[in-house]
């Protein structure tokens, strides 16, 4: 999240009407409330701590971001995927197969705020048209690789070849 907090800093630069949101609790916190004062950008950050609803949350984003250093499977991306969201993330873990680039999101470097900036300046540049487009792609992603009923026969035919 830190390295998130310093792209909104850089991306307000640019456009006074974004705000940001975090939604999570952990180890972090402190240093996120910390870094986003020491920014000064208390009166543009939303966050969301203890709450168990936030895929609920991001369904008013415009853009979601998943800024993780380490990440296995990001089940976060599958519910913004559900939501239309176009997506940037960092290539790490599964986010670089979830996400495609130039299609459903932008893929960025892990740890590379700058990087992170310009993906959602350029996400931010887009016409309405595109953006929504993008989160079209991104939830029929979701329902052709990540629905439950694929989930499971996928599952099953592991089991299948097993036995």
């Amino acid at each position: 999240p830190l390295n998130f907090i310093e792209s909104a800093y850089l991306v307000k630069k640019k456009y006074n009407n974004v705000d940001f949101h975090l939604i999570g609790s952990g180890n972090l916190e402190y240093k996120c409330r910390e870094k986003i004062e020491k920014l000064g950008m208390s009166d543009y950050f939303k966050l969301y701590t203890n709450i168990n609803q936030g895929h609920l949350v991001s369904n008013f984003f415009d853009i979601a971001v998943l800024s993780s250093r380490n990440e296995a499977f990001p089940n976060v991306l599958l519910e913004y995927m559900f939501w239309g969201k176009p997506c940037v993330v960092t290539d790490v873990g599964d986010c670089p197969i979830i996400i495609e680039q130039d299609v459903s999101g932008k893929i960025v470097a892990r740890k590379n705020s700058r990087e992170m900036a310009n993906a959602i300046l350029y996400l931010l540049s887009l016409d309405n048209k595109r953006l929504i487009k993008m989160g079209k792609a991104s939830k029929e992603k979701l329902i052709k690789n990540y629905s439950m009923d694929i989930y499971v026969t996928n599952t099953f035919n592991v089991y299948k070849k097993i036995l």
